[in-house]
Protein backbone atom coordinates (compact mmCIF):
# COMPACT_ATOMS: atom_id res chain seq x y z
CA UNK A 1 0.00 0.00 0.00
CA UNK A 2 1.04 3.39 -0.61
CA UNK A 3 2.15 6.20 2.29
CA UNK A 4 -0.99 8.05 2.60
CA UNK A 5 1.70 10.96 0.97
CA UNK A 6 0.43 9.49 -2.55
CA UNK A 7 -3.13 9.04 -2.53
CA UNK A 8 -4.58 10.98 -5.23
CA UNK A 9 -6.72 14.38 -4.67
CA UNK A 10 -9.98 14.07 -4.90
CA UNK A 11 -11.75 14.85 -7.56
CA UNK A 12 -13.02 18.89 -7.30
CA UNK A 13 -15.64 18.55 -10.09
CA UNK A 14 -17.17 15.45 -8.72
CA UNK A 15 -17.88 16.98 -5.16
CA UNK A 16 -18.09 20.78 -4.14
CA UNK A 17 -15.53 20.86 -1.41
CA UNK A 18 -11.88 19.91 -3.17
CA UNK A 19 -9.88 17.97 -0.40
CA UNK A 20 -5.90 17.28 -0.55
CA UNK A 21 -5.20 14.11 0.85
CA UNK A 22 -1.37 15.07 1.16
CA UNK A 23 -0.30 15.21 -3.17
CA UNK A 24 3.70 14.98 -3.52
CA UNK A 25 5.34 17.56 -4.77
CA UNK A 26 4.71 18.99 -8.54
CA UNK A 27 1.54 17.04 -8.02
CA UNK A 28 -0.47 16.27 -11.58
CA UNK A 29 2.61 14.05 -12.31
CA UNK A 30 5.52 17.00 -12.89
CA UNK A 31 7.72 14.95 -11.44
CA UNK A 32 6.76 11.84 -13.14
CA UNK A 33 6.90 13.90 -16.24
CA UNK A 34 9.90 15.68 -16.24
CA UNK A 35 11.93 12.55 -15.34
CA UNK A 36 10.31 10.91 -18.97
CA UNK A 37 11.27 13.87 -20.37
CA UNK A 38 15.15 13.54 -19.31
CA UNK A 39 14.98 10.12 -20.77
CA UNK A 40 13.46 7.57 -18.20
CA UNK A 41 12.61 4.36 -20.26
CA UNK A 42 10.96 3.17 -16.44
CA UNK A 43 8.12 5.27 -15.96
CA UNK A 44 4.98 5.55 -17.66
CA UNK A 45 2.24 8.52 -16.68
CA UNK A 46 -1.54 7.49 -16.71
CA UNK A 47 -3.22 11.11 -15.67
CA UNK A 48 -5.65 9.77 -13.73
CA UNK A 49 -7.75 12.72 -13.50
CA UNK A 50 -8.99 12.57 -17.27
CA UNK A 51 -9.63 8.98 -16.84
CA UNK A 52 -13.28 9.31 -15.80
CA UNK A 53 -15.43 12.01 -15.33
CA UNK A 54 -18.29 13.25 -12.41
CA UNK A 55 -21.19 10.86 -14.88
CA UNK A 56 -19.04 7.33 -13.66
CA UNK A 57 -18.63 8.32 -9.99
CA UNK A 58 -21.48 6.24 -8.20
CA UNK A 59 -21.55 8.58 -5.17
CA UNK A 60 -19.41 11.45 -6.04
CA UNK A 61 -15.67 10.23 -5.19
CA UNK A 62 -15.89 6.43 -6.21
CA UNK A 63 -15.76 4.80 -9.45
CA UNK A 64 -19.25 3.31 -9.90
CA UNK A 65 -19.12 -0.42 -12.07
CA UNK A 66 -18.75 1.19 -15.75
CA UNK A 67 -15.86 3.77 -14.08
CA UNK A 68 -14.10 1.10 -13.13
CA UNK A 69 -14.35 -0.72 -16.56
CA UNK A 70 -12.70 2.42 -17.99
CA UNK A 71 -10.18 2.60 -14.96
CA UNK A 72 -9.01 -1.57 -16.03
CA UNK A 73 -9.16 -0.20 -19.86
CA UNK A 74 -7.02 2.53 -19.80
CA UNK A 75 -4.56 1.65 -16.63
CA UNK A 76 -4.67 -2.12 -18.49
CA UNK A 77 -3.27 -0.60 -21.63
CA UNK A 78 -0.90 1.77 -20.06
CA UNK A 79 0.56 -1.30 -18.04
CA UNK A 80 0.57 -3.54 -21.32
CA UNK A 81 2.38 -1.11 -23.71
CA UNK A 82 4.85 -0.14 -20.55
CA UNK A 83 5.72 -4.38 -20.46
CA UNK A 84 5.94 -4.36 -24.40
CA UNK A 85 8.42 -1.62 -23.64
CA UNK A 86 10.76 -3.21 -21.31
Amino acid sequence: MFPRRWCAPTRSDAQPARRHLGRPAGGDGEVAQARIDAGDKRLTLVPGRDIIGPELLADGIHPGDEGHQVLAEVIGGAVRDALDRS
